[in-house]
């Protein structure tokens, strides 16, 4: 069978949230990736799909990159709705808990 088009969606997703955490890596990269929406696309990710799912894993591990020693992206994930949705993710599995507390963790 053919995949939906929301799991087509999903997918492209969780490619999308993997080159935002490499890019992510530099913090020469932070502010523009969260001036660009990165952030919010990214919180809207973990709302969209199962806390225990690759894309929100993703999503979860791409905000961790985004907001290690950048206090302002901190603040824009915790106004996005993004520590709530990562609080979630922490009884979803061990693979979505170890995500979502490196990122609640930086």
């Amino acid at each position: 069978t053919e995949p939906s088009a929301s799991s087509e969606a999903l997918h492209a997703a969780e490619g999308a949230a993997g080159v935002v955490r490499n890019l992510a890596a530099s913090p020469t990269n932070q502010d523009a990736l969260r001036t660009a929406g990165a952030i919010k696309a990214l919180v809207a990710i973990l709302e969209a799909d199962h806390p225990a799912s690759r894309t929100s894993i993703a999503a979860a591990s791409a905000l961790s990159n985004l907001v290690v020693g950048n206090q302002t992206n901190k603040n824009a994930c915790r106004t996005a709705g993004g520590v709530e949705r990562l609080v979630l993710m922490l009884g979803a599995g061990h693979e979505a808990a170890s995500a979502a507390v490196e990122a609640l963790g930086e």
